[in-house]
């Protein structure tokens, strides 16, 4: 984003502060040379003029600078008219000449190199926190802890004050909370429902900025009584399947987040949504072990009991009134030795929600059909 669009962001917060210090370090500049200006001659006025701009320039950035180098043009122009009728001369020429263009210009300057400085700086916290992500995804093996590890590094790559990430549930068919830096969360809705960012973020696969969180009409009530004052929510896709989304939160005043943030947001994203594969991938290599270790263990009694279910139906010596049991039995049997043979086939896990605590896996929809 242009330099020039800084001071206009986040609804103008950032320019009313530029203005203020502008006129801060103007005003002290006018009592100073009231006070010391008969005494400190040519030069020691020049330095007078300079440093405010040069501090203006370095403390708050380009804009704040030039607009300095305007001010004390314009303060000079007044105080040495109310003094003496004179004008300065910093540097040769007719007022309204080169002094103008050169005191914007050194303020502008040097504002610019402050504002490029923040930004490599800022640029190089950020590949240090995608570095290390990177690195923790290759060497650890427990994805849980490479998605804590994830939601600690994006809370500090953007300096924000709180991060989450949250996992879609097919079953419920809602927003779980997986990982969390966020205090009071023991209060706050396991799905955050209320949570307008989130549903919005999932809904559009797109992200969601809230700069005046208490303000939005889709806030969540414990969100705000935690003390959030703005949040993002970036949702994590892949292949166009939604898998959960990344949110963050503000407590600061005033901190809200820029185009790049959300860019940065992005990338951690993408790395929350491969992480979270990895774990999908690896709960389903367990389920499918668990299968195998099923059909090897099961199927052996189970065919045993299969044969000598499907003998006694054929034997003519077992009464009548007793093969509707036995052919009842034997169908359960083969119902249980096709379960086993499901569970082998399953290629993602859906999950069936029975009660609060208890949830099992939905084998019509995690396999194909049968083969």
């Amino acid at each position: 984003m242009s330099t020039w669009s800084e001071p206009f962001r986040n609804g103008g917060k950032s320019l009313i502060r530029d203005v203020i210090i502008v006129l801060a370090i103007t005003a002290m500049f006018v009592g100073v040379f009231l006070t010391v200006s008969p005494r400190s001659g040519i030069y020691g006025t020049s330095l007078g003029v300079v440093v405010p701009i040069l501090a203006a320039g370095w403390l708050r950035g380009l804009w704040p600078g030039a607009a300095t180098g305007l001010g004390m043009y314009l303060v000079l122009q007044v105080l040495y008219g109310m003094m003496s009728g004179g004008e300065i001369g910093l540097v040769s020429g007719p007022a309204g000449g080169v002094e103008l263009p050169v005191l914007i210009a050194i303020g502008a300057t040097v504002g610019r190199m402050r504002d490029l400085h923040a930004r490599v700086t800022k640029e190089s916290r950020r590949r240090e926190a995608l570095l290390r992500v990177t690195r923790r995804m290759a060497v650890e093996t427990d994805a849980r802890r490479v998605l804590d590890a994830l939601v600690d590094e994006a809370r500090s790559g953007v300096d924000a004050d709180a991060a989450a990430i949250f996992q879609w549930n097919d079953g419920k068919a809602q927003l779980i909370r997986f990982s969390t830096t966020l205090a009071m969360a023991d209060d706050l809705p396991d799905g955050l429902a209320a949570s307008g960012e989130l549903a919005r973020a999932a809904r559009e696969q797109a992200p969601a900025v809230i700069d005046d969180y208490p303000r939005y009409s889709d806030a969540s009530s414990a969100v705000v009584r935690a003390g959030v004052r703005a949040a993002a929510a970036v949702p994590l896709v892949e292949k166009g399947q939604l898998l959960g989304v990344l949110w963050l939160g503000m407590t600061r005043p005033g901190r809200t987040l820029s185009v790049e943030d959300v860019e940065l947001l992005e990338l951690f994203a993408g790395s929350a949504a491969a992480t979270l594969i990895t774990l999908e991938r690896s709960r389903l290599k367990g389920v499918l072990l668990a299968a195998l270790t099923i059909e090897h263990e099961i199927n052996n009694r189970l065919g045993l009991t299969v044969g000598y279910l499907d003998l006694l139906a054929l034997d003519p010596a077992v009464p009548e009134s007793h093969r509707e049991q036995i052919s009842e039995a034997l169908a359960a049997a083969l119902s249980a030795a096709d379960i086993v043979k499901q569970l082998r086939r399953v290629i993602e896990i859906r999950e069936i929600n029975w009660s609060e605590d208890l949830s099992t896996i939905d084998l019509a929809s995690s396999s194909p059909g049968p083969r």
